[in-house]
This record gives structure tokens, sequence and C-alpha cells, in this order.
């Protein structure tokens, strides 16, 4: 990566800044208008669910405070973010339920927290961070402004945050391939992957290594539509009958009472050709 030349950055930063300008008043209206719902929502008492409209068997975290609950919420951001990049360290379930994520260690208030996972959510934190300066160093305002857009779609996340108390806990539905970022900036990386062209260079492994990369890039284009395309029939399949969309869930959550409930259902009979009385015990 080279640092931009400097006539070139301050056309860059004058444009940036004209957008800007011309965008602020539309965040105005939307920051005001975002203050104004949760003001009233907390003049009004309803900033959290009633505990009673909540099944601790699908939200298994809304009753932890203070450190624990930062902690585990934590873990709950960072499967969901994972999930958004195709990386999934659980599974596809159509809901998560007791025990199908773990909590972090009961000494959690005593400070004494011995659990691999909090490395995923502070490396996701360093990472963004680290991604901030880079692109501040090499690209430039126009290329933060690109940045910030991207993680703008972590507000999306809010309602699993653990910011305020809701019935939702994990949710594949905000994190499939087809987000706004995911869609935003995926089919801008696969432009560069198509326009992109190596440097020339004297040597020798160099220019066949410039060789390699222009013809493999297609395929990698082709890899991951097919790897997106298998991943949206798969799911797709598994929305269309209750029996294979519990089924699925149940290898990722097995200890799933109301899956297991609703399972027994189809083999008491609701699909006549799968009756086992005995399994659905």
């Amino acid at each position: 990566m080279h640092a931009l030349s400097p006539d070139r950055t301050e056309k860059s930063t004058s444009s940036l800044f004209t957008t800007i300008a011309h965008l602020l008043p539309r965040y105005f209206v939307i920051v005001v208008l975002t203050l104004c719902y949760l003001v009233g929502r907390i003049a009004f008492g309803t900033t959290d669910i009633p505990d009673g409209l909540i099944r601790p068997a699908e939200n298994p975290f809304y009753e932890f405070r203070g450190m624990k609950r930062l902690l585990n919420y934590a873990i709950v951001l960072s499967v969901h973010v994972g999930k958004s990049f195709c990386i999934d360290p659980i599974g596809f379930s159509h809901e998560y339920g007791y025990n199908c994520v773990r909590e972090v260690g009961e000494s959690v208030d005593g400070w004494t927290i011995r659990d691999v996972r909090l490395l995923f959510p502070l490396a996701i934190a360093l990472g963004a961070v680290t991604l901030v300066l880079v692109c501040w160093r090499y690209g430039g305002l126009p290329v933060i402004l690109d940045l910030f857009v991207a993680y703008v779609w972590l507000a999306t996340l809010f309602p699993i945050a653990g910011i305020l108390k809701v019935g939702t806990f994990i949710a594949d539905r905000i994190v499939v391939a087809s987000t706004v970022a995911f869609a935003v900036f995926g089919g801008k990386f696969l432009a560069w992957l198509v326009l992109s062209s190596p440097e020339t260079d004297k040597s020798t492994t160099l220019r066949r290594l410039g060789l390699f990369w222009t013809r493999s890039r297609i395929l990698l284009i082709l890899c991951l539509f097919v790897a997106l395309a298998r991943r949206v029939m798969r799911r797709s399949e598994q929305w269309m009958t209750s029996y294979d969309l519990l089924k699925n869930s149940l290898v990722t959550c097995p200890t799933s009472a109301k899956s297991n409930l609703e399972i027994s259902k189809c083999y008491s009979g609701l699909f006549p050709d799968k009756l086992d009385l005995d399994l659905a015990q």
C-alpha cells in the first residue's frame, strides 16, 4: 500500500468535507429522532421488556448484571460478527436456547476470568481499531468515510447487544450474507478483485506470482459465489418444513427443551410418514 500524493489527498479531503456538509442535516434529524424515541421509552418506563414476557429457554442471559452481563453479551456480539462474515462458530439454528452458548465462568464478578472465548471479542475490537489506523495512514479521510459506513452496520446489532433487556438472543436472520454492509463492501471487494492488476517487476518470482494471481482470481470469485449459493440454498431448504428446521437446530442446540418438545410432535403424528411414538418420548 502507498500513501496518496499531497494533491490527491487535498482534493479527496475537500470532496469529503463537501459530502459531509450535505449529509449533516440528515444525520442530525436521524440522531434527534433516535434520541426522542429513547427518551420516550425511558419516560414511559418501557426500556426493558417485562421479565414475564421473556422465556429463559430462548434468552438465557437476560438476567445477568454488571460485568457478567457485559462479558457474556460480548460473546454474543462476536458470534454475530463472525456469522456476518460467513464464519459460524456455533452452527445454524432458528433459536439458540439454554446452554447452546455456554455462559462465561461463574467467577466473573470476582475478576477471575478464564474463558478463551473472550479473546474473540477482544480480537474484533483490536482489529476494528487497527483497521481505522491503517486506513487513516494509507488511505486518508475518504477511505475512513467508507470504513465508517461499514461500521455503522454494527448499529443493527443493537437489539442483541445486551444494552436493553429484550427477548432476542442470537438471530441468524440479521447476520446472513444479504446484509447491506456485506452487499456493499463485498461488491466493492469483488470489483477490486476483478479489476486489480499486479505491478510489473523485474523479478521473475514476482512476475510468476502476478501471473498466478491474474489467473486464479476468477476461480476465487466463482468459489465465493458457489459457497454463498450453497449456504442460501441450504438455509432455504431448512426453513421449508418444521421437521427439517427443528432437526437441524437440534444438531447445534441438542439441549433445547423447546426444540425437543416441538420435534416430538413431528414424531407423534404431525408427519404421518415419521410416526414414531417411542422416539417422540
